[in-house]
């Protein structure tokens, strides 16, 4: 799907979703430190005090689907292991993190805002968990209500120029 840009008049697609690759700080770490890392199937054990997980943002659109941004959590990892202890797949659970990342280039300055990272019940093993934002931030008023055709143009606008 293409939109109209109101900045340089051309057509842009417009995506509804990313996918962040691995986090650069970890890959700098697994490059210079790799002692500091321990990876278990896709997670990342840091310095033994914090564990950086893969989960998804998602934000509600006038569109038949929603906006979807796919990046990293960190938690405490003492609290990520009783998590995992006593998870049980048909109830869920959530666990308390913050964004490991900013979510470039469509909100730059989100790094460590605070998030609830949650655990849907009966989850695939290829589900991301989802990310709930509990700091005051842009992202989080977004979150909380469905965003117009005219903000999602803005947030590609951020892609573009």
């Amino acid at each position: 799907m293409k939109y109209d840009c109101s900045i340089c008049g051309k057509k842009h697609e417009m995506y509804f979703g990313i996918k962040a690759e691995l986090s650069q700080k970890i890959s700098q770490m697994l490059e210079n430190n790799p002692e500091r890392v321990v990876e278990s199937d896709g997670l990342y054990m840091i310095d033994k005090s914090k564990v950086v997980i893969p989960a998804q943002i998602s934000i509600g659109t006038e569109f038949e689907e929603d906006f979807f941004y796919q990046t990293w959590v960190e938690c405490d990892a003492k609290e990520f292991i009783k998590f995992s202890e006593e998870y049980k797949s048909e109830r869920g659970g959530k666990i308390s993190g913050k964004l490991y990342d900013n979510l470039i280039p469509y909100f730059p300055e989100t790094i460590n805002l605070k998030c609830l990272v949650e655990y849907r019940e009966n989850m695939k093993s290829s589900d991301y968990p989802t990310i709930h934002i509990v700091e005051e931030s842009e992202l989080r008023s977004m979150q909380e209500k469905e965003i117009s055709k005219v903000e999602l143009e803005t947030l590609m606008n951020r892609v573009y120029h």
